[in-house]
C-alpha cells in the first residue's frame, strides 16, 4: 500500500479477508492493540488500510477476484449468511465446491446489517462485499430458515457436508422484577427492526442496560430518534462494569457522550419501577465486581449504596444467546456440548457428527473478525474431510 501497489495489496488482503469494505470499518481491530509499532510510536493503522485497499479495488472497472479451482463435484450447505457462514462459502467456492448459503433473513450479512446501525457501517458496502462473495458463485437462499423451511436432515441429504453460522441473535434478559412490562426491549430486536425499516418505539426517558457495543449502538441510535422527535435525548447507559473496565470500543463509549448519552456506569439493576401500568425508571444498586477471583462471572454488589434512573423505557443489552433447536432436536445426544453449553468443536470446526461444521458467534465468539477466522478455518476442515472421505 506505501508503495501505491493497490492491486497487489488486495490480493494478499483477499487471501484471508473476503470481506474488507465492511470489516475495513467495524473490525475491532485487535491486531492493532499488539502492534509492535506502538513501542516506537503508534500501531500500524492496519483496519483503515485495508480499507483504503479496498475503495481502490472496488473504483476498478472489475473488482478482483481469485481465479476458481475445477470442479470437484461436491456439495456444501452453509447456515447463516453472515461473516463466517459468507467467509466459508467463498473459500469452499474458491477450491471448487458447490456452495448454497440458507439465510433466514432477506439479506445477507447477519450481525453485520441486523446489529450494526448503518451509521456505523453503510450497508451499500455491505451489499458489495456479499455480492462479490456472490459473483464467486456461491448461491445464496435467503428467507429460508433452516428448521422451519427446510430440514437438518433434508440439507444432509443432499450435500457432502454442512456448516452451520447462525450466529446470536436473541437478547438476554436481567429477568429483574418488572423485565416483563410491554415498555422493556432487547436490544437486538431494536436493532434488526431499524435496519429492516420498522418504526420502533423510543420513549422520551430512556435507560440502556449494558456496557458493551450493541448496548452503545442502541443507545446512539435512540438517542438519535428522541432527538428527532422530542427534540432533546434523555438516555441514560447503566451497566455493572465501571468505565474504565466497560466492554465497550473506547470510540464507541466517546462519540455516544458526543451524542449525548448520559453513562452512568458500576451499578446493577435491582428492579424496574412501575407504577399503575407505566414504567418510572430503574431501581439499581452498587455493584463492586463483576467477576470472582477465578475469572467467572459473579457479580458482588453493595446493596446500601442504592440509585434511581428515571425513564418510561427500558432496554436491555446485556449479552445475546443463539437458537439452535435445528440442530439438537434432530440430532439428539449425537452432538456434543461445552460445559458453556456451546457446541463442541474441534480446531478446524468439525463437531462430533463428521459432517457437521459449526463456527462463528455460537461456539465462542463475540466479533466479527473472529467469526470470519472460524469461517476460514471451517472452509480448511471440510476440504481435509471430504478429501480423506475420498
Amino acid at each position: 500500500i506505501a508503495n501505491g501497489q493497490y492491486e497487489e495489496a488486495v490480493k494478499v488482503i483477499k487471501e484471508k479477508l473476503p470481506m474488507p469494505l465492511s470489516i475495513g470499518r467495524v473490525c475491532p481491530a485487535f491486531c492493532e492493540a499488539e502492534c509492535r509499532r506502538s513501542i516506537v510510536d503508534e500501531p500500524i493503522a492496519i483496519r483503515q488500510l485495508k480499507r483504503h485497499a479496498a475503495d481502490f479495488d472496488l473504483a476498478l472497472d472489475h473488482s478482483y477476484v481469485p481465479a476458481k479451482e475445477e470442479s470437484k463435484g461436491k456439495k456444501i450447505a452453509i447456515i447463516g449468511a453472515g461473516p463466517s457462514g459468507l467467509t466459508c462459502g467463498y473459500y469452499l467456492s474458491n477450491k471448487g465446491y458447490d456452495v448454497k448459503v440458507f439465510e433466514a433473513s432477506p439479506k445477507g450479512g447477519g450481525w453485520l446489517r441486523y446489529g450494526i446501525p448503518e451509521y456505523r457501517l453503510p450497508y451499500d458496502q455491505l451489499d458489495k462485499d456479499v455480492q462479490y462473495i456472490k459473483d464467486l458463485g456461491v448461491d445464496m437462499i435467503f428467507n429460508t430458515r433452516v428448521g422451519k423451511d427446510i430440514t437438518l436432515e433434508k440439507l444432509h441429504k443432499e450435500n457432502d457436508a454442512i456448516f452451520s453460522a447462525t450466529g446470536l441473535h436473541l437478547g438476554r434478559s436481567t429477568r429483574v422484577a418488572g423485565t416483563d412490562h410491554p415498555m422493556v426491549f432487547q436490544a437486538v430486536d431494536l436493532l434488526r427492526d431499524v435496519t429492516e425499516g420498522k418504526e420502533i418505539e423510543v420513549a422520551e426517558k430512556v435507560v440502556v442496560i449494558g456496557g458493551g457495543n450493541v448496548a452503545m449502538d442502541i443507545a446512539r441510535t435512540m438517542a438519535r430518534i428522541q432527538n428527532q422527535k422530542y427534540g432533546k435525548v434523555q438516555l441514560i447507559l447503566t451497566s455493572l462494569e465501571t468505565e474504565d473496565v466497560m466492554p465497550a470500543d473506547l470510540e464507541e463509549i466517546v462519540e455516544s457522550r458526543e451524542e449525548d448519552v448520559v453513562i452512568n456506569a458500576g451499578w446493577g439493576p435491582k428492579d424496574i419501577k412501575i407504577e399503575g401500568d407505566k414504567i418510572k425508571g430503574l431501581n439499581v444498586i452498587r455493584c463492586l465486581s463483576v467477576f470472582d477471583e477465578d475469572g467467572s462471572f459473579n457479580p458482588k454488589f453493595d446493596k446500601k449504596d442504592e440509585n434511581f434512573f428515571e425513564a418510561d423505557q427500558v432496554v436491555e443489552a446485556i449479552g445475546q444467546g443463539m437458537d439452535i433447536k435445528y440442530m439438537s432436536e434432530g440430532l439428539g445426544e449425537k452432538l456434543s456440548m461445552t460445559e458453556r453449553n456451546r457446541v463442541k468443536v474441534d480446531n478446524f470446526g468439525q463437531t462430533s457428527i463428521p459432517w457437521l461444521f459449526v463456527g462463528g458467534d455460537i461456539i465462542g465468539g463475540t466479533d466479527a473478525i473472529t467469526a470470519i477466522a472460524d469461517g476460514h478455518r471451517a472452509a480448511k476442515g471440510i476440504d481435509k474431510y471430504l478429501n480423506r472421505k475420498t
